[in-house]
């Protein structure tokens, strides 16, 4: 069983193979890509991002820590 689907796979994935070829989806939508990311600079924004987000994570207390609680974890009891 597990062998026949492999061969159904390994089929459908020559097909694809072969339709991409045809028609040149995979290298038109490539260029695409690299085309935006010269002209916006796509790249250098998600690096600047990828920096920013590393260094809040340095930075920034543990999720759990929370200014209402005790040094023992407990809630403070607000109404009294």
């Amino acid at each position: 069983m597990l062998a026949k689907g492999f061969v159904l796979s390994k089929d459908a994935l020559k097909r694809a193979r072969s339709f991409d070829d045809r028609h040149q989806l995979l290298s038109t939508a490539s260029a695409r890509v690299a085309s935006l990311d010269r002209r916006f600079g796509l790249s250098d924004k998600f690096s600047a991002g990828d920096d920013a987000h590393a260094q809040v994570q340095v930075e920034a207390p543990p999720a759990h820590a929370h200014a209402s609680r005790e040094p023992d974890g407990h809630h403070k009891n607000k109404a009294l």
